[in-house]
């Protein structure tokens, strides 16, 4: 007995689903926050004249700068978004 094609697992192959991943929005935020996050790694790093190290840097990044970042980020896809629909 066959089960229905809906229920039957779907595997993706790893190619796949880094593609997919990849395309995701989600991902992208986080990508783009790490390298901000490393940005301010390397700035105060040099500042200071040692390293920082990243959990310092992340903690810095998350109590001064997240919040605006993300707003703007916000505030950019927003943007996009209505170009696109209004296209």
């Amino acid at each position: 007995m066959t089960s229905h094609p809906i229920f039957r697992r779907r595997t993706l192959k790893v190619k796949d689903a880094i593609k997919l991943l990849e395309r995701s929005s989600v991902y992208n935020d986080l990508v783009r926050e790490k390298h901000e996050i490393n940005k301010l790694k390397w700035l105060e790093s040099e500042r200071t004249g040692e390293d920082i190290g990243y959990d310092r840097a992340l903690f810095m990044w998350a109590r001064k700068h997240r919040m605006h970042w993300r707003a703007g980020r916000r505030k950019t896809q927003s943007k996009l978004y209505r170009s696109r629909v209004l296209e």
